[in-house]
């Protein structure tokens, strides 16, 4: 009876062990997502073009709206890099090039570069939260 007993107790201290775990592991997916966004968020605008008076001819863009419209969001579990907003309507011709322009792409590089540190990133954030 007493074994019983304290085989009850210890799978009970287990699955407390467990959930605190998952709560952590949550919580390094969390942390090491919203830290990933940042330094893509951060090398997308260190690479944005940035209109200059001779691109502007004629035109109303500000120079570095497109660079000032990336911005990271997160909301509950997600977190995003968002780039581009109503103003910046020629992105994807800045990204992927048009009839009349090379491409000049900052966004792909940016989270190509992020996917490549990805594990090692999350790896270090469930080290430092799982004990």
């Amino acid at each position: 009876m007493a074994r019983a007993l304290r085989d009850i107790r210890g799978a009970a201290e287990g699955i407390a062990n467990l959930r605190r775990i998952r709560g952590d592991l949550s919580k390094a997916i969390n942390a090491g997502h919203e830290q990933l966004a940042k330094q893509a968020a951060s090398e997308m605008r260190a690479n944005a073009p940035v209109l200059t008076d001779l691109d502007r001819a004629g035109g109303d863009r500000n120079p570095g709206e497109l660079r000032d419209s990336i911005r990271v969001e997160t909301r509950g579990n997600t977190t995003e890099v968002i780039v581009g907003n109503r103003d910046t309507f020629y992105l994807g011709w800045q990204e992927f090039g048009s009839d009349h322009q090379p491409a000049r792409p900052f966004v792909r590089p940016a989270a190509g570069q992020a996917e490549s540190v990805h594990e090692r990133v999350m790896t270090a954030e469930a080290k430092k939260r799982v004990k």
